[in-house]
């Protein structure tokens, strides 16, 4: 079953920048960012609630004692009706186990002694609560290293790093050993490690860090996508609609011009360092190799059937081509085929060469989802965008919205191409392992995840995330 997501839950900005000429045209890569992580008024500066208590604290859940799969789903639905529209992850809803496993791969596969002290830098920490699950497991299983240890959480959203340390305060986590940065993720570069015992952890963050859009026109030429009011919508010239730009007959849903009552997207030739450069890395043929998250369910065989015919009228047949797990081309076959409209992970690709220079021997854990169920944005990797009205989603097909910071924007994560990138970028190589996968190496964890009946939630449900680790 593929699990719904869960609702997560510098400049100031006010709406009247949003409209601001002098604002615009810009890429859409930056008009994401305003939306999600602008200071008061982005999506996660607004709506930074987790858990029953919009903070976070909720009991753990006792596993054992739930009879089977729906007693586990009811539990999780009364969650929710009691945060009021809260956001909860994995790590939340799993607690202590989901974190708990994270420390015993770090500590068992990425630490070493003797290779400095060890450091954990986390991505977006939420509400603190991976942090305080793994330092907690590292005070009952090795306390010696909590002298020299540092877990560093680098968080965007005041509102969530004010909530982090107050976690971390009422769970009395040893001083010293924790701290929290109110910084951009992709800012890392103000952060230097050599150390060879440093782990960074990303947990669903990939999906909402910016993205870029290209068009392939039919000559197979990209163009990037620009935001700009519609006051001045033909005020460049050369900027063409999707529609000039896809046959709307093969590419019906793509070829719509996205817009709304104030902004509409238009499209130039690609100029970008950034998106040429993440061009030139989804064009490796090497991405193109089929991994078993390449699959398809079948009553998504339509969508399949629609690019196949869209690849023999373009001729682009010999192009190999994996599919997500809702039936749509990744990101990178998309791009290996020059045809469509592409959702480019410049946001991933930034994050990865950062970590390469300022933290080089490290180790990863990421997890995200690497599909997105329900109604999305159309074209490869698109996104699905999510307003939540008194606890109710709304899933909607554009992200032009009217009300900035309204929305969440998040895309799937392609991570067959990702740990690609990363062996280019980094050097190393990483894994894609499924949750089953990941977990399964610790027993304790599995048997305190596990239900009375023997459904384990922590490796079958959210089917649709997977992790991408450093090989060892």
């Amino acid at each position: 079953m593929i699990g719904v997501r869960g609702l997560r839950s510098s400049v100031v900005f006010s709406h009247k920048r949003w409209l601001a000429t002098e604002a615009y045209p810009q890429l859409l890569r930056d008009y994401l960012k305003d939306c999600l992580y602008a200071e008061n008024e982005g999506y996660f500066s607004k709506h930074a609630k987790i858990g029953p208590d919009n903070e976070g604290n909720q009991t753990p859940l006792e596993f054992p004692s739930l009879f089977d799969e729906m007693d586990y789903r009811l539990k999780v639905n009364e969650l929710y009706k009691k945060g009021h529209g809260a956001w909860l992850t994995p790590v939340e809803i799993f607690r202590p186990w989901y974190g708990k496993a994270i420390a015993k791969h770090i500590l068992n596969k990425c630490y070493s002694i003797g290779s400095g002290p060890l450091e954990i830098f986390e991505i977006g920490g939420g509400s603190g609560t991976c942090m305080v699950d793994v330092i907690n497991h590292i005070q009952e299983t090795e306390p010696k290293l909590l002298k020299t240890m540092k877990y560093t959480i680098l968080e965007i959203s005041q509102q969530l790093a004010a909530i982090q340390r107050k976690r971390a305060v009422n769970e009395s986590l040893p001083a010293g050993c924790w701290e929290i940065l109110n910084l951009d993720g992709l800012a890392i570069d103000r952060i230097l490690s050599n150390s060879g015992n440093a782990s960074v952890i990303a947990l669903e963050v990939l999906d909402n860090l910016p993205h870029d859009k290209v068009i392939f026109d039919s000559s197979g030429e990209p163009w990037q996508c620009v935001v700009t009011p519609r006051s001045q919508q033909e005020a460049k010239e050369g900027w063409k609609t999707s529609r000039e730009l896809l046959n709307p007959i093969l590419f019906w849903g793509e070829s719509k011009t996205i817009e709304s009552d104030t902004l509409a997207e238009r499209f130039e030739k690609v100029s970008d360092d950034l998106i040429l450069h993440c061009l030139n890395i989804l064009e490796d043929k090497g991405l193109y190799r089929k991994g078993k998250y390449s699959g398809n369910l079948d009553y998504q065989t339509w969508n399949q059937a629609l690019h196949f015919i869209r690849r023999k009228l373009l001729r682009a047949e010999n192009c190999s081509f994996q599919w997500t797990k809702t039936g749509v081309p990744t990101a990178s076959s998309a791009v290996g085929a020059k045809m469509g409209s592409v959702y480019l992970p410049t946001g991933q690709i930034r994050l990865l060469e950062m970590l390469a220079r300022c933290i080089p021997d490290h180790n990863i854990v990421l997890a995200d989802f690497d599909a997105v169920p329900g109604s999305v944005v159309p074209g490869a990797n698109g996104p699905a965008v999510q307003v939540t009205t008194q606890g109710v989603i709304q899933e909607m097909d554009n992200y032009l919205i009217a009300k900035p910071g309204s929305a969440d924007i998040f895309f799937p994560t392609d991570f067959m191409a990702l740990s690609r990138a990363y062996e280019r970028i980094v050097g190393r190589p990483a894994s894609v392992v499924s949750p089953g996968e990941f977990f399964s190496d610790f027993d304790d964890v599995i048997k305190g995840s596990t239900t009375h009946s023997g459904y384990c939630p922590l490796v079958e449900d959210y089917v649709n995330t997977a992790f991408l680790v450093t090989n060892h």
